[in-house]
């Protein structure tokens, strides 16, 4: 089970004010009135501890707009996160709209602009299943210890998915 983290350390540098709520899911609203939800689910595809999905949902009816501060904010908790017991990101593109391209070359955009990026290694895959699109990434530190494991469990699950 993944510690908690603190939003003090978040919002040191976040540009929205992060919240928790009891089930620790964070919690921040734009300027624009978009409210958005972060949280953080244990996953076991890859049989490694530390794995976990992260999810961001803009709870509102309001549309998005480009938003830096949005980028910002999420980075601070994601800085947080990895600071945690060797963590592992697993990204799943929510596919129910049919927006999951545009999720994923959104999650890619902001990583290359990452200052720090160099100290984490990033792996994507797209896959096609039943005429769907699906885009995930991984994401950890490069100093992590299981490093090579969690790349080889990775790249052995996308050769699963590829042969079925």
């Amino acid at each position: 089970m993944m510690r908690h983290l603190s939003e003090t350390q978040i919002n040191l540098h976040a540009p929205y004010k992060v919240t928790k709520d009891q089930s620790n899911t964070l919690t921040f609203l734009t300027e624009n009135g978009v409210l958005y939800h972060i949280g953080f689910a244990e996953d076991t595809i890859l049989e490694i501890s530390n794995v976990y999905q992260i999810y961001i949902e803009n709870v509102c009816d309001i549309k998005s707009i480009m938003d830096d501060k949005v980028r910002q904010t999420i980075v601070c908790v994601l800085e947080q996160f990895f600071l945690l017991e060797n963590h592992v990101l697993l990204y799943v593109c929510d596919v129910r709209d049919g927006r999951q391209n545009a999720r994923s070359r959104l999650f890619q955009k902001w990583f290359s602009q990452y200052k720090k990026k160099d100290l984490y290694v990033l792996k994507s895959t797209t896959k096609v299943v039943e005429g769907t699109f699906y885009y995930a990434s991984i994401l950890l530190k490069k100093d992590n210890p299981n490093l090579n494991l969690v790349l080889q469990e990775f790249n052995s699950l996308i050769q699963d998915l590829d042969a079925k």
